[in-house]
């Protein structure tokens, strides 16, 4: 039990009153007042939802005093002890006897030693009266968490969440208000329990739905599913998932056949030896009671294959930058590697039986590898075995499972530290290649492969910054690789990289120009030196290289910017500005020094939008305000949320969102995931507080600008002078633009939707995620960001009404 710094008078007055109620009648095993008793209160028939989520007094009239008081919507929806069933004191055993050895069972059929079955009720019910004493109580040193009821608030961010009772700011400190009855069942059944609230879908709102729930609900439900949010439970650990492993086959469709490969990237196919090799691994994390169940009904050798050619071929995985796809043969690599490939490959087929597959695969791998690096530490600069960890990571961070986003985030740092203990970030490391026209045959073999394995660490170092910098942006924390660091050349060409033999490899690697490719910092220092890149693939490369490292320098300055807002005196303004204005050239350069147009490549539009976007919003306070924490902190976000929508960097930040729809047009089919998903995520939250906050704008409602001589600008169009006029002036009504019916045709709009339609501009983005899915299925975190977006819709029309409050 936490220390407990309260008054005496208090607690004599809470001892009185607990005492009083157990004497009533003489009978001490009574858990309720007594009908007779002074002290008791007649209990209403049914609560409120507001009531009795917080075990607060309710009227049985409706809508209660309290709802009425607060300008809340009274929502009768279960009675007071739904959640704390009683259970009458005649089904607990009676003791033969009050030895102090003796012992009774509770509800659960636990054996409670105690010295009476009185004396224990009545300390461990004065307890609880203790806990909730405590929550409402300044005085008290720690806040107890009461993780059992569904009204608790969790905050996300970079810390666990935790869960703050939430209690009326008016009631009484003389307890009068409270209706501690509900802690008289926890003399029969002991408090807090293993059993944990979990989510279900029903509790997302869906679309059209909200009305009538309160604004602390509908904030709530927005985020509590999300993957920023975990919360361990009894059933969370490494064994879960080992039933998933089991593959069914009702013979009518083979698995096999249920995976979309078109093409082949390796000519060496999975044989026997090398699917037993698979089943080792796996089994070695598995328990002994699923044990043979899953060796026996593992994957077959077809099925296997097909979705290791799946995961390479996948233009989502990118797999083939940085696994060299002409030297794989996947019966010679280490068989860790080959279950992450795998794991990934069936995540990456949207098929719910191959995505539970995949998972547990993945889980298996994940505990594999760390279990080989400590037999034998000399693995720690394995190139196999780093490329499997990482595409475990990989894995888990975009999974949409909370527990794998933590564990992803977690455990980024082993790997990055073996890379930078290895040397692997430094230029020495990477030692030049010597290679004549006389060199034929296996010692022209041998040098390929040495090249191989050495252009393979230089990929997987870039693929890991990108991973890095992509978990950055997306759950909002530090970067781990600083941009400093990174001396490392950048990779070779893709002429070279893509040489199906060693014989074309020795022809392109004689005729390019015989010095290293420049490392990132030259690219950061003079952005006009992609321009001199004529080979996409090397420029594609390159430029999520670049932008990396510009998030990290982005990242410098927003937390240098939330520490100017907190303390307005500590940093120099003009050096902010200062700082931003040199970001913001370095990506101006960076966008005419390439392809112009998102035409080139949408994802590298959208990661340079987003980083713009960055920039001018800060988007931990936008889900603030949107209620992430609760609608107290949501409150207190409101006054900043104004002063911020009338500034110009506002009007930049919404521009900057629409910049990001606009690319999302371009993005195939079914490849609107992991990080750019959470970037249309972002791009929502500032349309849409863009929208809310200037609403409620006095005398100046885009609405009643939209029935003046207000011309649209279009923020997810092409730049000109009227968005000009928009950014710096504030002249124009912000529209973005509507898909057509047809849900292929993305250049088209059907019709314009101002950001003053918030409700409207949320559906639109959402029919984005829609468009970019026709089919049935959609990864978990796509589907968590729509849930998002929908809580959102639902809730804005009385977020500000709550503000305002």
């Amino acid at each position: 039990m936490p220390y407990l710094n309260f008054s005496l008078p208090l607690f004599s007055d809470l001892l009185k009153r607990h005492v009083a109620a157990h004497e009533a009648k003489g009978d001490h095993l009574n858990p309720s007042l007594s009908e007779g008793s002074s002290s008791s209160l007649s209990r209403v028939s049914q609560a409120c939802q507001s009531c009795a989520s917080n075990h607060l007094r309710c009227t049985e009239a409706k809508p209660c005093r309290r709802c009425v008081s607060k300008g809340i919507e009274c929502v009768s929806s279960r009675p007071l002890d739904a959640e704390n069933t009683f259970t009458p004191p005649e089904t607990v055993p009676q003791q033969s006897t009050t030895s102090p050895n003796d012992s009774f069972q509770d509800t659960n059929g636990r054996a409670l030693n105690t010295t009476s079955y009185e004396e224990s009720s009545l300390q461990e019910d004065l307890l609880s009266d203790l806990d909730v004493t405590q929550a409402i109580t300044n005085d008290f040193v720690e806040v107890r968490s009461f993780p059992k009821h569904p009204d608790m608030l969790f905050a996300s961010g970079t810390s666990t969440p935790f869960g703050p009772f939430s209690f009326d700011p008016d009631m009484s400190m003389e307890l009068d208000d409270i209706d501690l009855r509900f802690l008289d069942s926890y003399n029969v059944n002991i408090p807090f329990g293993a059993d944990e609230y979990t989510p279900t879908p029903s509790n997302i709102l869906s679309m059209g739905e909200g009305a009538g729930s309160t604004p602390k609900s509908i904030c709530t439900d927005a985020y509590r599913t999300s993957h920023w949010t975990f919360r361990p439970g009894a059933n969370d650990h490494g064994a879960a998932e080992e039933e998933n492993l089991i593959l069914t086959d009702d013979g009518h469709n083979p698995p096999e056949k249920r995976v979309p490969v078109e093409t082949r990237i390796t000519s060496a196919s999975l044989a026997t030896a090398g699917r037993d090799k698979l089943i080792t691994t796996i089994m070695r994390s598995c328990r002994t009671d699923s044990l043979f169940k899953a060796a026996a009904s593992f994957p077959s050798i077809n099925l296997l294959d097909s979705l290791l050619q799946f995961y390479l071929s996948s233009p989502t995985s990118e797999a083939r930058y940085f696994l060299h796809a002409p030297t794989f043969d996947p019966n010679t690599k280490r068989s860790e590697l080959i279950v992450a490939m795998v794991a990934h490959g069936a995540v990456l087929t949207l098929d719910p039986t191959f995505l539970k597959l995949g998972f547990a695969m993945q889980e298996a791998a994940r505990v594999a590898i760390p279990t080989l690096w400590e037999g034998k530490n000399a693995l720690i600069r394995d190139l196999q075995l780093t490329q499997a960890f990482y595409i475990t990571l990989e894995i888990g961070l975009w999974s949409g499972h909370s527990r794998k986003v933590e564990i992803a985030e977690s455990f980024l740092q082993p790997l990055l530290t073996m890379l930078r203990r290895g040397g692997r970030f430094k230029n020495s490391t990477y030692p030049d290649i010597s290679l004549s026209r006389n060199t034929t045959g296996e010692e022209l073999e041998e040098t390929w492969r040495q090249w191989v394995e050495q252009e393979s660490f230089k990929r997987i170092c870039f693929r890991v910054l990108r991973h890095d910098s992509n978990s950055s942006a997306s759950l909002l924390t530090n970067p781990l690789i600083s941009y400093a660091e990174l001396q490392l050349p950048l990779p070779a060409s893709d002429k070279l990289w893509s040489a199906p033999t060693a014989e074309r490899w020795k022809e392109a690697f004689l005729a390019e120009i015989l010095e290293s490719p420049p490392a990132i910092g030259a690219y950061l220092e003079d952005p006009r030196l992609f321009a001199t890149i004529g080979n996409r693939n090397d420029l594609l490369s390159r430029s999520h290289a670049f932008l990396s490292c510009i998030w990290s320098m982005a990242w410098e300055y927003i937390q240098l910017n939330s520490m100017q807002r907190t303390a307005p005196g500590r940093w120099s303004g003009i050096v902010l500005k200062s700082r931003q204005d040199e970001l913001l050239k370095l990506l101006e350069h960076f966008r005419l020094s390439t392809e112009p147009g998102a035409a080139f490549a949408p994802d590298v539009t959208m990661r340079t939008e987003q980083i713009l976007l960055h920039l001018f919003i800060s988007i931990e306070d936008v889900q603030v305000f949107a209620g992430i924490e609760g609608p107290e902190r949501s409150s207190a976000m409101y006054p900043i949320i104004q002063d911020w929508v009338k500034s110009e960097s506002a009007r930049r930040a919404v521009w900057h969102a629409g910049q990001i729809l606009r690319a999302a047009r371009l993005i195939p089919k079914e490849q609107i995931r992991d990080s750019l998903a959470i970037m249309m995520y972002h791009a929502s939250l500032a349309l849409w507080v863009y929208g809310v906050a200037c609403e409620d704008q006095p005398g100046e409602t885009f609405r009643s600008q939209r029935s003046s001589s207000g011309r649209e600008v279009f923020l997810d169009g092409l730049d000109g002078v009227h968005v000009q006029r928009f950014m710096q002036l504030g002249n124009g009504i912000p529209c973005i633009q509507t898909l057509s019916a047809d849900s292929t045709a993305y250049a088209s709009s059907a019709s314009s939707v101002p950001l003053a339609c918030h409700e409207t501009v949320m559906d639109t983005v959402v029919a984005y995620l829609h468009a970019n899915y026709p089919g049935e299925g959609r990864p978990l975190l796509v589907e968590e960001i729509i849930q998002i977006m929908v809580g959102l819709r639902n809730s804005d029309k009385t977020l500000v009404d709550r503000s305002l409050a």
